[in-house]
């Protein structure tokens, strides 16, 4: 059974490299109605269409493994960071 939230919680997501160029956003605020961030992270996939995106995920400026099971707070900031070459 899935948990509904009480209260709306505001997270901010930021874009980098090929992604930002894909969504055409920096950043943006969203409200959420699941904290899991798998949902989140899929949620956003979708809406972009960043299937063929190999990205990975900051939570909080922590690089997270998509497995764990976290869960985000209000205020939290979800990155999507594509590789980054080096030079």
């Amino acid at each position: 059974m899935k948990k509904i939230l009480k209260k709306n919680i505001l997270i901010n997501v930021k874009y980098f490299g090929i992604i930002f160029e894909k969504t055409n956003l920096i950043s943006e605020k969203i409200i959420i109605k699941n904290n899991d961030i798998s949902i989140i992270i899929n949620q956003i996939v979708n809406k972009y269409n960043l299937n063929d995106i190999s990205f990975q995920i900051s939570h909080n400026f922590n690089i997270i493994n998509l497995e764990e099971k976290l869960k985000v707070k209000d205020g939290d900031e979800i990155a999507f960071l594509p590789p980054f070459a080096g030079g």
